[in-house]
């Protein structure tokens, strides 16, 4: 996935195509975050990131040590993460008092997240025009959902939606806080 954006950090255009042969060798030469829907037992050390979400609180990785961190990518106009939202909702409200970050990152501008705010409720940490970091963690399927567990490694991860998305991840959040 490719997006581009206008002088004023706008995405225009986000174009999906086959990688090329060299893309495909980098893909499998700098494979440190396997994209596969049951990789739950890879452990691979977070790359650190910081962001602001929409309400100007900035989340930096490697001053989150000690808590769990779970991450959706996603975009306004993506069907399965909109789709997925009454859910994610729901497991922010049931960890309300735990010590989980949750964070929704995404390249959508932040004008365009409160306007889809005002007809659709997302309780995540949103983190607007989050370029870097998505290009950082290779995202390039959403929606997509990581967990880093208080050690900064990365212990879970799955790309797309079905309906068990959720209660998958919700299994993992809850096996993380037994330890």
């Amino acid at each position: 996935i490719d997006a581009y954006q206008n002088k004023n950090k706008e995405i225009k255009a986000i174009i999906v195509r086959k990688k090329n042969e060299s893309e495909k060798i980098i893909s499998a030469t700098n494979n440190d975050i396997e994209q596969s829907s049951d990789n739950a037992n890879r452990k691979t050390k977070a790359l650190d990131f910081t962001v602001t979400d929409i309400n100007n609180k900035t989340y930096k990785l490697s001053d989150l040590k000690g808590k769990l961190v779970v991450i959706n990518f996603w975009f306004t106009q993506c069907a399965p993460c909109v789709k997925e939202l009454p859910e994610l909702n729901k497991l922010v409200e049931k960890h309300k008092n735990s010590d989980i970050v949750f964070l929704a990152v995404t390249f959508d501008e932040k004008n365009k997240i409160e306007k889809f705010l005002e007809k659709k409720a997302f309780n995540y940490n949103i983190t607007p025009a989050s370029i870097k970091m998505i290009s950082d963690y290779k995202i390039s399927s959403y929606p997509t959902h990581l967990i880093i567990d208080e050690t900064g490694t990365i212990v879970y991860q799955t790309t797309g939606y079905e309906k068990n998305t959720v209660t998958n991840l919700e299994a993992k959040i809850e096996s993380l806080l037994k330890k």
